[in-house]
C-alpha cells in the first residue's frame, strides 16, 4: 500500500510538471515570457490577449486610442493586437526590465522628471515604448521616422494621413488644390501619396532635405521652403500655384480652407483659427499646450468615455462621445510642431 502510495504521488507530481510545461510553452508561444513576469501573471495577460481577440475591430481601436497613439485607418488587426498585446507584457516589467527593453530598442532611457518615483520612471520609459511600437510600421508606409526633425514630427504625419484616409473625397481635393492640381485627374489615393510626400519634406531634417534633393539631381542650395518647392515641382510634376504655406499643411480635410489662404502672405504666424481655439478651451488646454500635454489629456478622455468603461445603455453614447472627442484633440497635434 505505501509503494502504491508512493507511486501515485510520483505519477501525480510527473503529471503537474508536464502540466506546468505545457502551460509555459503555450504561453511562450503566444509571445509572453513567463520567466521575465512569472507564470501568474503571465496567464492573466493570456486571457486578456485571448479578449483582444475576441473584440471587433472598432472596440480594438479605442483600446488603442487609450494608450494615446495617433490613429491610423489602416493599420491591419493583426499588427493591432500585436502592438496591444506588447503594451500589456510591458505593463508587467520592472523598472530594470523596462530599461533593458528600451536599451535594445535604442531608446532614451534617462531624461526623467527630478526626484523621479519608481511609478515615474515606469510611466516615461512606457511612454517611449509604446510610441516605438509604431516606428516600423510607419517606415512601412513611406514615412522615415529617423530621417524627421523629431519623433512628434512622425505622430504630426500620421495623424494627418489618418484624416485623409478618413475624409471624403471633396476634401481631400480641396487640399491638394493647394498644392496646385496636375492636368490629369486624380483618385484620393494618388492624391493623399502625393500630400504624403509633401508633409514627410516639410518634416525633414535641413541636412536630410538637402539629400532628398541631391537623390533627385535637385540643387540643394536654399532655403527650406525653396528645397521643397523645386521637390514639388520636380518629383510630383506639379507647378504650385500657391507659395509653400507654411511649416505644415495643417487641418486639411477641415471644410474651410480659406485660413490656409490667408496665411500664405506671412506663414510662420501659426495662428490658430476660431475654431481650433474653441476646441482647445473645450478640452481644458491651453493654445500654448505641448505634445505631452495633449497626449496626456488624449489618455484621460480615451479612458474615460471608453465603451468598457461604460457598460449598458451607456455603452453606444459613450462611444460616440469617445469618436468626437479623440478626433478633435488628434486635430491638436498639429498645431504643436
Amino acid at each position: 500500500m505505501l509503494k502504491m502510495h508512493a507511486e501515485r504521488a510520483e505519477k501525480k507530481e510527473m503529471i503537474d510538471a508536464l502540466h506546468s510545461w505545457l502551460v509555459t510553452e503555450m504561453l511562450e508561444l503566444k509571445g509572453i515570457p513567463v520567466e521575465t513576469v512569472g507564470r501568474e501573471v503571465a496567464m492573466g495577460i493570456f486571457t486578456e490577449v485571448e479578449r483582444y481577440e475576441s473584440m471587433p475591430s472598432s472596440l480594438l481601436q479605442a483600446e488603442y486610442a487609450t494608450l494615446g497613439m495617433p490613429s491610423e485607418p489602416n493599420l491591419e488587426e493583426k499588427e493591432l493586437l500585436r502592438r496591444l498585446k506588447q503594451v500589456l507584457i510591458w505593463s508587467q516589467f520592472s523598472v530594470d526590465n523596462l530599461v533593458k527593453e528600451c536599451e535594445e530598442r535604442e531608446l532614451s532611457t534617462g531624461g526623467f522628471p527630478s526626484r523621479p518615483s519608481e511609478a515615474d520612471k515606469i510611466q516615461v520609459l512606457m511612454d517611449r515604448l509604446i510610441l516605438s511600437l509604431g516606428v516600423d510600421g510607419w517606415e512601412k508606409q513611406g514615412i522615415p521616422v529617423y530621417r524627421l526633425t523629431s519623433l512628434e514630427a512622425a505622430i504630426v504625419i500620421v495623424e494627418e494621413l489618418g484624416r485623409l484616409e478618413g475624409a471624403k473625397q471633396a476634401d481631400v481635393s480641396a487640399a491638394y488644390r493647394l498644392l496646385g492640381l496636375p492636368p490629369e485627374a486624380l483618385d484620393k489615393a494618388a492624391m493623399i501619396s502625393r500630400l504624403k510626400h509633401y508633409l514627410v519634406w516639410q518634416e525633414l531634417r535641413p541636412a536630410e532635405l538637402r539629400k532628398e534633393c541631391v537623390k533627385h539631381g535637385i540643387s540643394a542650395m536654399g532655403d527650406p521652403e525653396e528645397l521643397i518647392a523645386q521637390l514639388v515641382l520636380k518629383i510630383l510634376g506639379l507647378k504650385m500655384l500657391l507659395p509653400v504655406i507654411g511649416r505644415h499643411l495643417t487641418h486639411l480635410t477641415g471644410h474651410d480652407f480659406s485660413h490656409l489662404r490667408d496665411r500664405v502672405s506671412c506663414p510662420p504666424a501659426s495662428v490658430p483659427s476660431a475654431k481650433v481655439a474653441s476646441a482647445f478651451r473645450e478640452l481644458g488646454l491651453e493654445l500654448s499646450a505641448s505634445h505631452e500635454q495633449v497626449r496626456k489629456t488624449y489618455r484621460r478622455l480615451a479612458l474615460q468615455y471608453h465603451p468598457d468603461k461604460n457598460p449598458g445603455l451607456q455603452q453606444e453614447q459613450a462611444l460616440k462621445k469617445f469618436q468626437t472627442l479623440l478626433a478633435r484633440i488628434g486635430g491638436m497635434f498639429l498645431l504643436l510642431g
